[in-house]
Parts: structure tokens; C-alpha cells; sequence
């Protein structure tokens, strides 16, 4: 069983026909624990915790005023984006019981994706919303217990989730995805919560259609598919030409779906199937 911990809120968007999570695979890189002090501290691989942040958030874990923590650290495998750590040790509470955690830290820095300007601090900004009231225990993202957010970065402290994933998934954990996935989405298209509408950090209904037009006229991307010497398999290659031929009837299709809330990166590398729970 392969582990992972997942979340990517960056690519929430309020368009049609897109996917949900973004996940992070563990790698087992564990350095030397340390104790907390003051301020900050620096663990062996120069990553930097900071110590009110990090018992903060624990007490918000553990619903108790945490005095103190000793700490390791595992590197998540971060994707394309983010710097993504997972913080392991035990926490100590007033009266002096010791409490083993585990914990993520996402610290996510100022980027910009196109027509999407403000991406890089979206999953930020939707844990403070009621979004996670519309969630229940088959499908739900992983508790926020800190965030802050600066010019140019936010740093998460969330819940460490585990479970079956990508290739490791049966068909009926995939079917079960995609069951809770589509629960989700007309849960949430049946009450039109009114938070989303004044959401401004949504991803316009065309995003998906303006992002394609862009690749449309990228000849490098455009024109290689269609080369003698593509690399690619040759099917693969017709079927995006085909549907480069179709596009127009595609799109309008997908324009006479129900419009919900989707994050467009659901696939089963971006999937947990915990016992209970898909994250």
C-alpha cells in the first residue's frame, strides 16, 4: 500500500465537467528530532518550523492548550507545486501527558497561472469558507487547524490523511470516487450555498475553453502532435487531433451541463480511499 496525503486546493473553479484533489506521495526521508524552543527552528534539511504556529495548531488538533513538542520531519513529495512536509512527534499537554502526532505543513508560494491570477492562495482562502460544512464522512478534505497568509505565501497546517491510492485502487474504490464526488457536487447545485457566488477567487465557467484556445495557438504544443517525428504514440496523437477537429461541438455539449463546483486535477494519482472516507 502506497501513501499519500492529499489536497491541492489551488485549482479550485467554478466551471463545468472538472475534478477535485491534489496529492502529495510520502518519501521516507527522516531526519533527527528536535525539541521546541523559541521562535523558529530549523530542522536538518534547512526547513524552517516555526514554534508558535506548529503549537497552535496542535491545540486545535487535540482541542487542549499544548505547552511544548519535540518533532521530526518527512518530505511529501511536492508535486509541481507547494513545499509540502509532514511533521511527526509528541505533544505535550499543561498537565504533562505526552500525545504522539502527526501533521502536515503546505507552505504554497505566489505564483501565477494564466487567467487564473490568484490560484497560488485559493486553498487558503477556501478554509475560510463554509465550504467544509458541506462535506460529511464519505467525502471530505482534510481539517485546516492553522493558516496564515502573506504577500507572497500562505503557510496549512492540516490533518494527515492515508489510505489506497493511484494504480493500488480497486474498480470499486474508483466507483465509490466518483459516487461521492457527484454527491458532492449536486449537494452542493441542489442549496446554492450563498458564499460561492461572492467567492471572488474562482476560476471563471470558461476557464477550461480559454486555457485550451491558448494551447490552440502554442504551434510548439500544437504542431508537435502533428510531426513526423512525435514521440508519442501515434493513436494518442489522433485522438487529440480528433478532438482538436470536434472542439467546437465538445464545448458546446459541456456548456449544457449543470454548473458546479469542481478542481479539476481528479484522477487516481490525486485520490485517497481511507476505510471510511475519500480524500
Amino acid at each position: 500500500m502506497r501513501m499519500i496525503y492529499k489536497f491541492g486546493g489551488s485549482g479550485f473553479a467554478g466551471f463545468r465537467a472538472e475534478q477535485f484533489y491534489k496529492s502529495i506521495s510520502i518519501c521516507a526521508v527522516i531526519p533527527k528530532t528536535k525539541k521546541i524552543s523559541t521562535g523558529v527552528t530549523k530542522i536538518e534539511s534547512g526547513y524552517v518550523i516555526n514554534k508558535n504556529e506548529l503549537l497552535r495548531a496542535l491545540s486545535n488538533k487535540f482541542g487542549k492548550k499544548i505547552i511544548g513538542a519535540d518533532f521530526g520531519e518527512r518530505i511529501l513529495d511536492n508535486g509541481s507545486l507547494g513545499d509540502v512536509r509532514l511533521v511527526t512527534g509528541n505533544a505535550e499537554t499543561e498537565s504533562g501527558n505526552k500525545l504522539p502526532y502527526s501533521i502536515v505543513l503546505k507552505i504554497q508560494k505566489k505564483w501565477e497561472r494564466n487567467f487564473d491570477p490568484g490560484s497560488w492562495r485559493k486553498e487558503y482562502d477556501l478554509y475560510n469558507t463554509p465550504l467544509g460544512s458541506y462535506f460529511n464522512k464519505e467525502l471530505r478534505w482534510p481539517s485546516c487547524y492553522e493558516k496564515s497568509i502573506s504577500e507572497d505565501e500562505t503557510r496549512i497546517w492540516m490533518e494527515y490523511a492515508e489510505g489506497v491510492t493511484g494504480l493500488d485502487m480497486t474498480p470499486e474504490m474508483y466507483e465509490r470516487a466518483a459516487y461521492e464526488l457527484g454527491r458532492f457536487q449536486g449537494k452542493l447545485y441542489e442549496r446554492r450555498p450563498e458564499f460561492l457566488p461572492e467567492f471572488s477567487n474562482l476560476s471563471g465557467i470558461n476557464f477550461m475553453k480559454e486555457y485550451y484556445l491558448r494551447y490552440r495557438g502554442w504551434s510548439e504544443v500544437y504542431d508537435f502532435i502533428r510531426s513526423g517525428d512525435c514521440g508519442i504514440p501515434r493513436r494518442l496523437c489522433e485522438m487529440l487531433i480528433d478532438f482538436d477537429e470536434r472542439s467546437e461541438e465538445i464545448f458546446s455539449r459541456i456548456e449544457k451541463l449543470p454548473v458546479v463546483l469542481c478542481q479539476r486535477d481528479f484522477w487516481v494519482a490525486n485520490i485517497i480511499c481511507g476505510e471510511d472516507t475519500i480524500f
